[in-house]
């Protein structure tokens, strides 16, 4: 009778803890999958505002890159080179693979001849005859432990129909390279050192508001290092729309008496195709005398120099670009490096 009493607790402990391991799993599971939604919601403000999702796990390399490679081969985007290196490897965090395999990536883009990026519908072509389809999605990384887009440049979603296009047979694109119309504005003979890249999320301290750190820290333009007083070119023909000099004198953010200029110095410039280009951490008065207010510029013309006013942490220039709408543009992706060789 013992037995039996002993066997029959016993298998209620069992089934009790089997039923309770069940409801874990399945807690856990939602809890995952909840987690899993939550993490795609808060990704959605992001692709609004950039290609590259969570793109602070590339920017190490990304930069070294860009250092090494543009001024010899021209401009290649990140957005470019994850979707290649995605593509040829089939692997979602391409933060995982070598620097050589993001070299290669590189080369393989560009054009060095022509120093310019390769027209995305020949590499979709490529693609389409020399590689396998994607078997990847987007997810969680297991290595970087964030979330990342599977990006796919060949196929387009028609905002109207919601149709997916293959751009291999779509009209609007070419095979053609961009007529790129801008210069570079800095010597580009001196191969000045970028240190950020336009929409990188970055992680800069300077004690702000969250909603203006978050401004600050998801970049709007391109940095490029420079010494206090060094020459700033006009990137394009166009007219002296916005001068602004509420700085005068040579100190970063951290270094300015309180209260701190947030605003610095700047000048902004409307390209004759309608492109606005900003020059922003300038040197007090340093925009050219003949250029002041609606003064017309030409690609190439001295405009302003560098320094280090407002929101910066030290001597730069940082310079972005707006559409006729006032949405953020690449502006690299205009600028012509085989004809600056010419330049500076």
């Amino acid at each position: 009778m013992k037995k039996i009493l002993i066997l029959k607790v016993a298998g209620v402990f069992i089934f009790c803890s089997f039923f309770f391991l069940i409801i874990i799993t399945i807690l856990a599971l939602v809890g995952f999958s909840f987690g899993i939604d939550e993490m795609q919601k808060a990704q959605e403000d992001i692709r609004v505002n950039t290609p590259v999702v969570n793109n602070q796990i590339y920017s190490n390399t990304y930069m070294r890159l860009l250092n090494e490679n543009m001024y010899e081969r021209g401009y290649v985007s990140l957005e470019r080179l994850v979707f290649h290196l995605q593509r040829t490897n089939n692997v979602l965090d391409t933060s995982s693979l070598s620097y050589e395999n993001w070299k290669l990536a590189y080369i393989e883009n560009s054009n060095k001849e022509l120093m310019q990026m390769i027209p995305i519908k020949t590499m979709c072509n490529k693609y389409k005859e020399e590689y396998p389809k994607y078997t990847i999605s987007s997810n969680i990384s297991k290595y970087s432990n964030v979330w990342i887009d599977k990006i796919d440049l060949c196929y387009i979603t028609d905002l109207e129909s919601k149709e997916v296009i293959d751009i291999t047979d779509s009209l609007d694109y070419f095979e053609d390279y961009d007529y790129l119309p801008f210069v570079f504005p800095l010597n580009i003979k001196a191969k000045p050192m970028i240190t950020s890249y336009l929409f990188e999320q970055r992680e800069i301290d300077f004690n702000l508001p969250p909603e203006q750190a978050g401004n600050i820290n998801f970049h709007s333009g391109w940095d490029f290092d420079g010494s206090i007083g060094t020459q700033i070119y006009s990137v394009c023909d166009g007219t002296v729309t916005k001068e602004v000099f509420t700085q005068n004198n040579d100190l970063s953010y951290y270094n300015q008496a309180s209260p701190k200029n947030g605003i610095g110095n700047y000048v902004e410039v409307t390209c004759d195709n309608g492109i606005i280009v900003e020059y922003k951490h300038i040197k007090y008065n340093s925009l050219e005398l003949s250029f002041n207010m609606n003064k017309r510029v030409k690609a190439g013309d001295k405009l302003v120099k560098v320094s280090t006013t407002g929101l910066s942490t030290g001597p730069h220039l940082h310079i972005s670009a707006r559409d006729k709408t006032g949405k953020r543009i690449d502006i690299m992706q205009y600028i012509n490096f085989k004809s600056n060789k010419l330049l500076g």
